[in-house]
């Protein structure tokens, strides 16, 4: 697996640059993800501007992914027993 990260921030809020590496993401599945994403551009343009519905897993990643820790991780969500999960009105 090869990553192409950014390597000019300079024009990046201070916030942004601990996201330089990525995040692990749940990405919700339609119509709730339209639905949400409807939502957060009315309400919170400023965020859906930058990531689209999502329900986050991690914390941003302190480091760049590479075939080692890409197939760590993947190791460990694998080992995670299938659930379901019910969203409701938002």
């Amino acid at each position: 697996m090869k990553v192409e990260y950014v390597t000019d921030t300079s024009e990046w809020e201070k916030w942004q640059c601990d996201y330089r590496f990525g995040l692990i993401l749940i990405m919700p599945p339609e119509p709730i993800f339209t639905q949400i994403n409807s939502l957060r551009k009315k309400y919170d343009p400023r965020s859906h501007a930058t990531c689209p519905a999502h329900i986050t897993l991690s914390d941003p990643l302190g480091m760049e992914m590479t075939s080692e820790t890409d197939a760590e991780v993947s190791g460990i969500l694998s080992s995670v027993q299938p659930f379901t999960l019910y969203i409701g009105r938002p």
